[in-house]
Order: structure tokens, then sequence, then C-alpha cells
């Protein structure tokens, strides 16, 4: 398919209908009264209460006319959660089971590709970190934000997360899309669709700076935008570059890393993306379904989103953030600078520059790291021959991942959000992952060495 700027343009200027109108008429009732800004959050802090008993599909379709009768003003919104009670027609629920299962497969590799790889890469368009860092979603509070995209992804890509009733997937995109369209409206201060229709593009000014530790809601508020050069905050362009990060750029990290998938797999795993992305409520204009047309949608988005000249880049304090982050996974500290080479590997030269990545490593740190990485992929490449499932990439990642989960997993303060059921498999999947099945025993022995021996479960379990 092809993507004229011409469709572009027009989707920086719309983001999700549906979602907007149910946020619009829950403040509507509010401003009729008291435009103040105290009411409109009091009245979203009610609809959050109103959606947070939503943890499994099941709960979407049960009980919907119930609350409606018990919110009136929220009849818009009860509205959008029918929306996410059942998977579009033309989802495929065949292609979405083999999704699932090639994510257990990939094992905790997966993992380290989403933190890695899809996080990094969102974080290139601007004024998608521009909205992250008005709410302080990750310079404030970083690792909170990667155990809730975490939650979203597990949700999603557990065994039925979006097909069966007991799973938690749809509710979880629902909230995200229930989130996208509040910022929407915070950051416009009005709704998206109607600002649009009537031409009204101007500034929205800031308001009196609020304290960084104000809530989320209130910095949005406070914030300002700038719609005739920003378009709207979470439009559709930037909602489909996200929903490519998660599917294309996961699948491409695989290719790079030498462990990539067959074209039907590759296939299998962006339609469970792009029904997604419909639950987030994504045109599907916006959508690719092979790899040839994610690639040349993904460049597109990332050179339109580089070609935008900036006044003020937040994307370096972003990307420090979360390499942070990343980084207090390594026990070591002379191997630390390693996380940044690996994000660059997985991602591209130019998305380290663009996050601050670049000069965090030493000239020696590369040749090392280039060193290394060249002779574990030669040595699969050989060994193969003999033995076609040897990865010695595969171990070393494995062993990088082990780390990097049980640091985002094992916080008792901040617990990933999930409910019991999905709990249970994820910890059976880790179960699963404490070996590798197609590795040598030798290898599995030197693997328990460097992370833990015996049941996964048992140190990361959620």
């Amino acid at each position: 398919m092809a993507w004229s700027d011409e469709l572009l343009d027009g989707f920086k200027y719309r983001g999700d209908p549906a979602a907007d109108r149910a946020v619009a008429a829950l403040l509507a009732s509010q401003s009729e009264t008291d435009a103040g800004a105290d009411d409109q959050l009091r009245a979203l802090q009610q609809a959050f209460a109103f959606l947070r008993p939503l943890s499994l599909n099941q709960d979407i379709a049960a009980g919907i006319t119930e609350r409606r009768t018990l919110h009136g003003q929220q009849d818009a919104l009860a509205t959008l959660v029918e929306t996410c009670a059942a998977l579009p027609e033309w989802a495929d629920h065949q292609q979405i089971e083999r999704a699932e299962q090639l994510f257990r497969e990939g094992g905790v590799v997966s993992c380290i590709l989403f933190f890695c790889a899809c996080l990094p890469e969102v974080y290139v368009v601007p004024d998608i970190s521009t909205v992250l860092r008005a709410t302080g979603s990750l310079e404030k509070m970083t690792d909170q934000r990667i155990r809730a995209t975490s939650a979203m992804i597990l949700a999603a890509l557990m065994s039925g997360g979006l097909r069966k009733e007991p799973g938690a997937g749809r509710p979880k995109v629902l909230k995200a899309r229930f989130i996208h369209a509040v910022m929407r409206h915070l950051f416009l201060r009005g709704s998206p669709e109607e600002r649009v229709a009537q031409g009204q593009l101007q500034e929205v000014p800031p308001l009196a700076p609020v304290a960084r530790t104000e809530n989320t809601f209130r910095q949005a508020l406070a914030h300002g935008w700038k719609p005739a050069n920003d378009g709207v905050p979470c439009n559709q362009e930037e909602l489909a570059y996200t929903l490519l990060t998660f599917g294309f750029v996961y699948l491409r990290g695989l290719r790079r890393l030498g462990l990539g998938s067959a074209k039907a797999d590759e296939e299998a795993y962006l339609h469970l993306w792009n029904v997604v992305g419909y639950l987030l409520g994504i045109d599907t204009r916006m959508m690719a379904h092979t790899m040839d047309d994610a690639a040349v949608l993904f460049a597109r988005l990332q050179a339109r989103a580089r070609a935008k000249p900036l006044a003020d880049d937040p994307r370096c304090a972003l990307g420090g953030a979360l390499l942070g982050s990343i980084e207090k996974s390594i026990p070591h500290a002379l191997l630390q600078p390693a996380a940044a080479l690996v994000v660059e590997h997985l991602t591209s030269a130019a998305t380290a520059r663009d996050l601050g990545f670049h000069a965090r490593a030493s000239i020696a740190s590369r040749c090392l790291f280039a060193v290394g990485m060249g002779t574990a992929k030669l040595m699969d490449r050989v060994v193969r021959k003999l033995s076609p499932e040897f990865s010695l990439v595969r171990f070393l990642f494995r062993v990088a991942g082990y780390k990097l989960v049980h640091a985002v997993l094992t916080d008792d303060a901040s617990p990933i959000d999930l409910p019991e059921t999905t709990r249970r498999e994820i910890n059976a999947m880790l179960e699963e992952w404490s070996s590798d099945r197609h590795a040598p025993r030798w290898m599995n022995r030197m693997e328990d060495y460097f992370t833990t021996r015996g049941d996964w479960s048992e140190s990361i379990g959620v």
C-alpha cells in the first residue's frame, strides 16, 4: 500500500473519534456548570473508577447496561467500552494463536527486544516524546511506565489474551485507548474533533507552571499545545508508528540477532498487533500486513518525524531515563556501556543519535562489542551446519534478558498490574523459559551460573 503525504498529513490531525467523543461527553456535563479544572479532573477520576474493575475480557461484555444506569453521563464511555467487547470481524484466530506461540517460543529474548528496540524507537518521534515529558511519565516514573507498558504487552501476548474470555488483553488496550483520548482533550483543552472541524488550530497557551509532583492530568492541562504545527496529540500517525514499534521493530530485531521467523509467522505476529491497533482505535489504512510494507511505512513515518524542526528536543532526556533503567539491570559497571550498544545494534545509529545514546560508549567499547557480536554470529552460522538450533547469540541475550526481566518485574513497591489468572500464566511461562530447550545441556548449566538455578518463576515470579 502507498502511504501518501496527503494521507499522512490528514491523519496528523485526527485522533480517535469514538474515544474523543466519550471524553468530551464526560467533561461536557462539568463545563455546563463549572468549567474549572478541578471539576473536570474529578470527572476523569470517576471515569477511571468506572474502568478499573475491567480486568478480564469477559468483564467488558458483562454488565455494560448496569454500568450505564449507574452513571448517566458516562453513556458515551460505556459505548466505547462495548467497542472492545469483541475482536474485529477480520481477526484471524489461528494467526493470533500462532503469534502468541512465537512470543512464548522467543523466550526471554523477546523481553530484551521490547525494552532495547521497541521502546527506544517509540521516542524517536518528537511529539510522542513531548507528551511523555510533559506528563513526567518517563523522567519522573521511568520504571513505572515500563511496567505499565509491559503489562499491556504481556496481557495481549499471553495465550488467549485477546481471544478468550479469561484473557486480560482487551481491558488493558481499552484503558490505554482511553488515556490517549484524555491526553488529547487535556492538551488541547477541548475536543480534538471539534477543534479540527472548526479550524481552531491556534496555539493553546501554557497555564501557570505546575509542580512536577502534580498528577499527570494537571501536567497535561497546564502544558499547552501548537496544533497548527504538531497536529493533535496522540494522533493517528503517531499511534500507527507506535504500533509498528511493537510489531515490525520486534521482528526486525529478531532478524538482526539471526533468530528471524518464517514469513508466515512474521505476518501472523503483525496481524496480532493490527488487531491490537484496531482495539486502540487506529484506522486500518495505517496498518501494514507484511514486513516489506511495514518497513516502508516505518521508514516514512520516521523520516517525517526527523524532518520536523525542533525548538526544544525532549528525546535525549527521555532516552537517557530509559537507558538508565536498562543499565540498572547490569550488575557490573564495566559492562553497563553495552546497554547503549545493544540498543543501537537493535535499532540504528540514527536512533542512537536522536536519543543521545551514541556518545555513551567509548571507541574501545564499540570495538569490543562489534568483535563480540560478530564472533557470536559467526559461530552460530558455523555450528548450525551441525546443530541447526544452536545459538550463542540466544545464550547471551537470554542471560541479559533474565537480568532485565528480574529488574522490571520484581518490584514490591510497584508491582505489575495484572489479574491473578494472567500472573499464573506468566509464571508458567517463566518456568518454561528457565532452560533453553534448543541448547545443549552444558550451555544450560553455564546459563544457570549467570542467572539462577532451577525455576525462574521462583526468583522473578509476578
